[in-house]
């Protein structure tokens, strides 16, 4: 279902030409925080836009995560 939720928001793609311009619109982007001359950047994800597109991605990449961190303990038992 990723693809057809990301061709609904972000169309042909032509509005956003690079992966760069597309990770701000879809709220991907880590946000920052400073206050007076202190700043911490790489925070919790911005959520600006659509909350379905993030959504979508994040279920597109979870069983990635979890297949791969299976594989790892998969391959630490096996080495023993």
């Amino acid at each position: 279902m990723t693809a057809p939720t990301v061709r609904a928001f972000l169309g042909d793609g032509s509005r956003l030409v690079t992966a760069k311009a597309a990770a701000p619109y879809v709220g991907v982007t880590p946000s920052t925080w400073s206050s007076g001359t202190v700043t911490q950047p790489s925070r919790a994800i911005t959520k600006e836009g659509p909350a379905v597109l993030r959504l979508a991605f994040y279920q597109a990449a979870t069983p990635g995560t979890r297949s791969h961190a299976r594989k790892r303990r998969t391959q630490r038992l096996d080495n023993r």
